[in-house]
């Protein structure tokens, strides 16, 4: 999807997009944020896009199996700021499923990017408690287009995503089986993801809020 239809749609959001409301305060910090230790992880598993100073960052890995597939559609960018921005959002998002891949909702990978107790965070565990309590995984190919808009102080970004699931299944626990089902409108969503430039992590960007618009028919294809 190109930048123009991504700006298009974002003509057709009203104010009646779905915030996931902030927790109290204003927590300033995410797993790699926090004072007493190291990240959650170890293992250093930089984006192929990504400057060379983010393999300083020990970032969680997330290996997705081969039946699940995120592919993101970019606009060009140069700015290594903005790349990075969009690199994270892109990261968050994976560590989501990733997260309901492994059944848990305590999964360190969603922390890791995002800050502690914002809607964010709020938002990555509810979408991952919701097939945890239905018993159910994914499989499938999941579709984002997206680009991103800096704010003029380069310390925080607005990522933009249209997000099509018309080919990504539920598949039961229990039985194995997939859930499949007829493409429709209740498939394609609008995201947009606050990040903020971690305080303690050079080049790393944490999710901070999440708005999500349902059923737009502007990011079908």
């Amino acid at each position: 999807m190109s930048r123009r239809k991504i700006s298009s749609v974002v003509t057709l959001i009203t104010t009646t997009a779905v915030l996931i409301a902030s927790c109290s305060g204003n927590n300033e910090k995410s797993q790699a944020d926090d004072k007493g230790g190291s990240p959650v992880a170890t293992s250093r598993n930089p984006s192929p896009s990504n400057t060379s100073s983010l393999a300083t960052i020990d970032r969680p890995k997330i290996n997705l199996p081969s039946d699940v597939r995120m592919v993101f559609a970019r606009e060009e960018l140069s700015d290594p700021a903005q790349k990075a921005a969009l690199n994270d959002a892109e990261n968050f998002l994976r560590s989501i499923n990733y997260a309901t891949l492994r059944q848990d909702t305590q999964d360190p990978a969603y922390k890791f990017y995002s800050y502690t107790l914002e809607s964010a965070q709020k938002y990555a565990y509810e979408e991952i408690k919701k097939r945890v309590n239905g018993k159910a995984s994914i499989t499938g190919i999941q579709i984002f287009s997206g680009h991103v808009k800096m704010r003029n102080d380069k310390k925080g970004a607005t990522v933009y995503f249209c997000r099509d699931n018309s080919r990504l299944y539920d598949v039961s626990i229990m039985t194995g089986k997939v859930r499949h089902r007829e493409e429709s409108v209740d498939d394609y969503s609008y995201l947009r993801i606050e990040m903020t430039r971690s305080a303690r992590q050079q080049d790393l960007w944490l999710a901070k809020e999440v708005h999500v618009d349902e059923k737009v028919a502007g990011c079908m294809t």
